[in-house]
């Protein structure tokens, strides 16, 4: 194919974690290229979705009436994309599409961007999500909208409430064998043929 018949393209792995350009002037070569870019197997099942809004790419007359740059996410068996239009609360000013490869977390950052004080409402297995991201890989999703120390911030109070959490369980913990020591267990109920004067033992 002519040189001049090719288009410049941007490949995507399924989670956002890595992106790159290539030129190719069909979509065969887009998948045998961009699968060997991204790392791919070579005889993985590659479906090819628009990053805009998870159109699937298959038919080669489509894929020629692309506009040159489109980002477009491969994927393999049993991946799934979701593009942020299609979270509730997406607006296009918010930033960067959100494809962190995590449904619960995407939609975590969907609610924060949306108001960054729903952190205090997130479970600690919502906030040690957060935690894993790192400053860097959060901000890049919410500071575009909340400023530029949003994410360093909202770690720092995702690692507060998660710190409160523990201690709260372990003073939980604390109370519980305080209990046990003292021997103030629950009493557990009597048999229920004890208890029921109606209910007779049988001779």
């Amino acid at each position: 194919m002519a040189a001049e018949n090719k288009k410049a393209f941007k490949v995507v792995t399924h989670d956002g974690s890595k992106r790159v350009g290539l030129v190719v002037g069909s979509l065969r070569e887009l998948i045998v290229k961009g699968a060997q870019k991204l790392g791919l197997e070579k005889d993985a099942d590659i479906r090819i979705v628009l990053e805009s809004d998870a159109t699937l790419v298959e038919d080669e007359d489509y894929f020629q009436c692309l506009e040159p740059q489109t980002a477009l996410v491969f994927l393999t068996l049993n991946q799934d994309f979701v593009p942020l239009n299609r979270l509730e609360g997406y607006d296009e000013t918010d930033g960067p599409m959100i494809s962190t490869g995590n449904g619960r977390l995407d939609e975590l950052i969907v609610a924060l961007r949306a108001d960054l004080s729903k952190v205090v409402a997130f479970s600690p297995d919502d906030l040690q999500l957060l935690l894993d991201m790192g400053h860097e890989r959060l901000g890049e999703y919410i500071n575009v909208k909340n400023g530029p120390d949003s994410s360093r911030l909202l770690l720092e109070a995702s690692q507060r409430f998660m710190d409160e959490h523990i201690e709260a369980k372990e003073y939980a913990s604390l109370l519980q064998l305080v209990a046990m020591t003292m021997g103030l267990q629950p009493q557990q109920p009597p048999p229920e043929n004890e208890t029921d004067p109606k209910r007779k033992k049988r001779l």
